[in-house]
């Protein structure tokens, strides 16, 4: 059935919340916008596919022999993503994934401890590895 799809292996829970707290933390760090302006500017899924690729973030082309679509929201920024050369996603028809870039960790009582990012990545790797809906 089409709908929103997760990449989920069991056997690979590990490995994925590694890949995934590196990403996470290159999105936390100083040069955490210019990687959100990269991704937001991907020219199409197949170039969006290849920049998760180079960070372990394995999106297939397909998923039972149907495309799987790509949508990505910033949430720091406000912004969505979706592929402006093929049509809007349809949830009902379309297998989609969707990617989502959480805020830089600011809460005022932990912002500037030591290892308040740093547990944050790892919070939200495991979460999204894990527990989350249909992708980081």
């Amino acid at each position: 059935m089409p709908g929103p799809w997760k990449p989920y292996n069991a056997n690979l829970i590990g490995v994925t919340t590694q890949h995934l707290y590196g990403f996470l933390q290159e999105l936390f760090g100083n040069q955490g916008q210019a990687l959100r302006d990269q991704l937001m500017h991907a020219n199409d899924e197949n170039q969006l596919r290849i920049m998760l690729g180079n960070w372990g973030i394995l999106i297939p082309a397909n998923v039972n022999g149907q495309p799987l679509r790509i949508m990505m929201v910033d949430i720091q920024n406000a912004g969505t993503w979706q592929d402006r050369n093929q049509n809007p996603i349809k949830p009902n028809t379309d297998y989609f994934y969707l990617l989502t870039l959480p805020p830089v960790p600011s809460n005022p009582n932990y912002a500037g401890q030591p290892g308040y990012k740093d547990m944050q990545a790892w919070e939200s790797a495991w979460y999204h590895a894990i527990v989350d809906g249909y992708g980081m």
